[in-house]
């Protein structure tokens, strides 16, 4: 009785301040010799770990030594699965050398919860979140910050149900924001994922030349925000289309002068560089296509026009073979809200022989409009086998090659495009090449002079012989159609004091990381210390001259009124998957679906539920109903929805948006859906023929049936 009042009265000393305590299962992992772990150690390693595994069989383990985002060094990787059942499962990352544990972290897709008689509360969840740093992370959990207390990366699902901590790695009272250890407690009290980012080598000298009020000076004269078209936040309409539009803000890019050194009071940008003078966007040239139609083209007319592509711009073969299939492209902002465009359909075309007399496959992917926005050259098993290039050509070279290719393929809008010059540090040079089969050299997208953050092409170039081996520049099309003209009504410095008052200067640790956007390292990581704004994250919209907040947003879309609903799940993985919208924090689980809404969710679906055959109609011959005019917001919902056979075309007819569907008229819906794409599943919910009306949350469950069968 006295120990267990010992622990709880500990633990509780735990919530409000650092652990301090010694001993434990962590000096096990901390004490591993430093020559690399084998694999029986390692398992014996992760048996000792406090890791709910008792359920699950180990599958597989293996050792990784590509580089990736947080992870530089070799580490172990360790996969567990449900017995008899892989739906679900577990993953447990080791470092390779100290044996400390990096990831850990549980899924279970598609095993229903339920609702437990009795939830954890938030104090009692930290309880176990920091019990769990004690055995995992003693040494790391003694110089961390209190729970939430700086912003930090969270884009894991919205924790509707369960508790995450966030431990801000402190050291001597100064932050490093960069450095944490992250915990995840359900609602019943499991730890079901843990993430530990932490630098191991020496942190620079608490010794910085420049004072907090000088700082505060050369702040307002060296960090510069830039003026770009970002993607943060969505407009809702009634029908729950999502319309990203972008919007014209002042934030920080990669070239953006950002930081101040702590010791020699120069502006760095967010790789650790120096900037000594701005750095200026060059675009490839100054072309730009005359006018901006999008007009859906029929099957045979984008076969035309794949053909006339591939052979004025690469020289291959004017016959095409058969359409080799078609891919959907698929984007997110950093709230994880997907997006998807136009779908992209792949033509192969045989290049003429070369010196050797060889012919090579090349495919190119063309969007609805007619728009190349894909190339790729097809590549042996033998080659994609063995990237081992240990003379490679210099990246410099690479960058003037996949230029030259750009201006070659879009040779009307050279103004529109530029090239981001991030090369490669040497040592990842290697784990790029395994990775994607050569340089992969970056492009930006620009609006009247203006970049968009994020819409990236990309260029891949053999690192040997130097061709282009793939291109992709799909974002470009479909970012620039939904981008509408803003007006800038205040200035950068105007946009500074704006974020002055929700934001506070502070000495920091730092870490440069890689820029994993452009998918490679591009600066060794290796801590400075500098001055840098900290606090609530988010832009300043140029327009309206107001703070867009990051945090507040992310909360808005938490569906805060389904936690006890019997459906819970179902419309969580709704949320996910862009079915249902969340508006201020609600999703209205017993709202009465629209015929229009649920013609748009349909549509949604169908990307994993992709009917067999696609029937392109030409703007013009299409039938709509009366009441779906060329002005409504779901003609391009209901056109895709007639082109995939989810609908049929009627002459005469009111399709009624706005009325609310029934089960029985959801239903014949949703076999179309269902008989296309050879998705069979019995559902309780789909037997019901009655005219009631259909509620958001049965339609979620009906969903999550069909998505777990599929998946």
């Amino acid at each position: 009785m006295r120990k267990s009042l010992m622990l709880t009265i500990f633990l509780l000393i735990c919530m409000t301040g650092p652990i301090t305590s010694a001993g434990g299962a962590s000096h096990v992992l901390a004490n591993t010799s430093t020559s690399s772990l084998t694999k029986e150690q390692v398992i014996d390693l992760i048996s000792k770990l406090p890791l709910s595994l008792g359920d699950y069989e180990l599958d597989s383990i293996s050792r990784e030594d590509q580089l990736t985002y947080w992870k530089d060094k070799p580490y172990w990787s360790a996969y567990w699965s449900g017995k008899g059942d892989r739906s679900a499962g577990a993953v447990v990352e080791i470092d390779a050398t100290t044996g400390k544990l990096l990831t850990y972290y549980k899924y279970d897709y598609g095993v229903k919860k339920g609702i437990p008689e009795k939830q954890l509360s938030r104090d009692e969840a930290l309880m176990k979140a920091r019990a769990f740093l004690l055995a995992v992370a003693m040494e790391e959990a003694n110089r961390v910050s209190l729970p939430n207390q700086y912003p930090t990366g969270d884009y894991l699902k919205p924790h509707l149900t369960d508790h995450f901590f966030s431990f801000t790695r402190v050291e001597d009272g100064i932050p490093f924001l960069e450095n944490y250890l992250q915990v995840v407690v359900d609602r019943k009290g499991e730890i079901i994922r843990y993430e530990r980012v932490w630098h191991e080598g020496s942190l620079p000298s608490l010794n910085p030349v420049v004072t907090a009020e000088q700082a505060k000076n050369l702040w307002q004269k060296a960090v510069q925000p830039v003026l770009s078209y970002l993607y943060a936040g969505e407009q809702i309409n009634t029908y729950g289309l999502k319309e990203q539009a972008a919007v014209l803000a002042y934030h920080y890019d990669e070239k953006a002068p950002v930081l101040l050194d702590a010791v020699t009071g120069k502006a760095l940008n967010i790789l650790g560089e120096t900037l000594d003078h701005s750095y200026k966007i060059m675009p490839l040239g100054s072309s730009t296509p005359s006018k901006n139609e999008y007009k859906k083209l029929t099957e045979i007319k984008l076969r035309e026009k794949a053909d006339t592509l591939a052979f004025s711009i690469f020289g291959a073969e004017k016959e095409s073979r058969d359409v080799i299939g078609s891919t959907v492209f698929m984007s997110s902002n950093q709230f994880g809200e997907g997006d998807s465009g136009p779908s992209t359909r792949l033509f192969g075309y045989m290049l003429p022989p070369d010196e050797k007399g060889e012919e090579k496959l090349i495919r190119i992917g063309l969007d609805p409009y007619g728009t190349l926005t894909s190339y790729e050259v097809e590549t042996d098993d033998e080659e994609l086998e063995n990237r081992d290039y240990p003379n490679p050509i210099p990246w410099e070279k690479a960058q003037t090659i996949a230029n030259d290719f750009m201006k070659r393929v879009y040779s009307d809008r050279l103004g529109e495009m530029y090239p981001i010059p991030l090369p490669p540090i040497e040592k990842s040079k290697a784990s790029m090449f395994q990775r994607t089969g050569g340089y992969e050299l970056t492009y930006g997208l620009l609006i009247a002079g203006i970049p968009v953050e994020n819409a990236i092409a990309s260029v891949t170039v053999h690192p040997v012989t130097g061709e282009v081996i793939k291109m992709n520049a799909d974002i470009f099309h479909h970012v620039k159609q939904k981008t509408k003209k803003q007006a800038v009504n205040i200035t950068a410095q105007e946009a500074k004091q704006v974020e002055e008052n929700h934001r506070e200067l502070r000495l920091t640790y730092y870490l440069p990381h890689p820029e994993w956007i452009h998918g490679t390292y591009l600066v060794e990581p290796e801590p400075k210390l500098v001055y840098r704004m900290v606090g609530d994250e988010g832009y300043v919209d140029a327009e309206t001259g107001k703070w867009f907040s990051y945090t507040e947003y992310r909360d808005s879309k938490i569906p805060r009124d389904i936690a006890e609903h019997p459906h819970w799940e179902a419309m969580l993985h709704a949320v996910e998957r862009g079915y249902l919208t969340v508006v201020d924090s609600k999703l209205n689980p017993e709202q009465v679906v629209t015929r229009g809404e649920f013609l748009r969710i349909l549509v949604k679906a169908s990307i994993y539920h992709r009917p067999s055959e696609t029937f392109h109609v030409e703007e013009g011959e299409t039938t709509f109903f009366l009441d779906i005019d060329e002005s409504h917001p779901l003609r391009e919902t209901m056109k895709e929805a007639m082109e995939i056979g989810l609908q049929a075309e009627h002459e005469n007819e009111i399709f009624e948006p706005d009325r609310n569907i029934t089960k029985k008229e959801a239903i014949e819906m949703l076999k179309l859906l269902i008989e296309s794409s050879e998705t069979k599943v019995p559902n309780k919910e789909m037997s019901l023929q009655e005219d009631a009306p259909l509620t958001r949350a049965q339609l979620a469950s009906i969903l999550y049936s069909l998505d777990l069968h599929v998946d």
